[in-house]
């Protein structure tokens, strides 16, 4: 058995790209030598946008530059560093994370630690077959005190819908995958539609 958990740990790993479900942590991570780059852009009233530059910087912690625009304010700019403990391990047992979001205090959310564990549900129990459903809870506590919940759930090997609530707001969205590293999202948020696409970069 014990011949066998490096494999399942290196297994999970190579799942675990999702550090965000929309706004909220996860209890997954960037891989190591990977990039992601994400931004989201609203439609309906265009006065908000996020933008997202994060990497695994070991292979516990990750980092985040945030880029926040709100209101037709000028760009806020401020970082968010998780500790991923352990991860969520398919069918075995969920992940658990813990951190910061906006560690200088200047976004709409203020500064907030937070704790969040994330389960993956089996293949076999999702529409595509391929790709896990995950459900994560935990809790913000500092300019933001209350729990937060999010899901993400496959459609297809191609189409997730994701929902959340960040202890504030009730955000849903779709994400269409057409090849991996690739994604495309429209998020949902009370009267305001944005879109984006999400970009992953391994070198």
């Amino acid at each position: 058995m014990r011949r066998l958990l490096p494999i399942v740990f290196v297994c999970a790993s190579t799942f675990a790209h999702a550090d965000k479900v929309i706004s909220v942590p996860t209890a997954t991570k960037i891989s190591m030598n990977t990039i992601k780059i994400e931004g989201l852009l609203e439609q309906s009233r265009n006065r908000n946008s996020r933008y997202y530059i994060g990497a695994g910087i070991t292979d516990a912690i990750d980092a985040h530059i945030t880029g926040e625009v709100f209101d037709g304010r000028r760009m806020r700019t401020s970082i968010d560093i998780s500790y991923n403990y352990i991860p969520p391990i398919t069918g075995i047992g969920p992940g658990l994370s813990f951190g910061i979001q906006d560690a200088l205090g200047v976004t709409r959310d203020g500064r907030r630690f937070f704790i969040a564990i994330t389960n993956r549900d089996g293949y076999v129990d999702t529409v595509s077959g391929s790709v896990p459903a995950e459900i994560t809870i935990g809790g913000y506590f500092g300019a933001i005190n209350a729990p937060f919940i999010g899901a993400s759930l496959p459609f297809t090997d191609y189409v997730r819908f994701l929902s959340e609530y960040d202890g504030r707001r009730v955000s849903a969205g779709v994400e269409v995958r057409p090849v991996k590293d690739i994604g495309i999202r429209a998020v949902f948020e009370g009267r305001d539609v944005l879109l984006g696409a999400q970009l992953t970069v391994r070198f």
